[in-house]
């Protein structure tokens, strides 16, 4: 910020305030937060926040994770249960067992992950975080998705710049 003796003020803006600015707004909104979080990209932006700002996304960051975590463990589990109390060797009535008896209680969207586990199409955690990632556009979709991972949510204001 330059301001003249005659009170004019002029506000310099460069190409990493313009994307930090952009960073900021696109945190306002509860699905780009959660994408910016998961996806990794806010690690290169806490270098250009405040003090406070940092430590308000490192707090939403531990939380969310936190709740991802437990969300893997627990379909490591069921999946683990499954594996042993489904004793038969047809691959068919294998999945429709798991799908009966320990996906589709689950209810959606947490059915579908442990499915792609079951399958060995991805691992927990990271069939968790797919499904969150694939489904930002959505806002609808991104909701069902927070609520039944119990997701926090981020909402709160910028310092402001100066």
């Amino acid at each position: 910020m330059i301001r003249f003796a005659d009170g004019h003020m002029l506000k310099i803006k460069n190409a990493i305030y313009a994307r930090v600015h952009k960073f900021k707004a696109n945190l306002a909104r509860d699905k780009d937060a959660a994408e910016i979080v998961i996806s990794g990209a806010l690690d290169d932006m806490l270098p250009h926040l405040t003090a406070t700002e940092r430590e308000t996304l490192e707090t939403y960051r531990s939380a969310v994770f936190a709740r991802l975590n437990e969300h893997a463990a627990d379909l490591d589990a069921i999946v683990h249960r499954a594996r042993s109390e489904i004793a038969t060797e047809d691959a068919r009535e294998r999945q429709k067992r798991f799908w009966m008896g320990h996906a589709a209680p689950l209810g959606s969207p947490l059915s579908g992950f442990a499915v792609e586990i079951w399958i060995g199409r991805r691992a927990a955690l990271e069939a968790i975080t797919d499904g969150v990632l694939k489904n930002v556009g959505s806002n609808a979709r991104f909701d069902t998705i927070v609520a039944a991972l119990g997701l926090p949510r981020l909402s709160f204001g910028f310092d402001d710049d100066q």
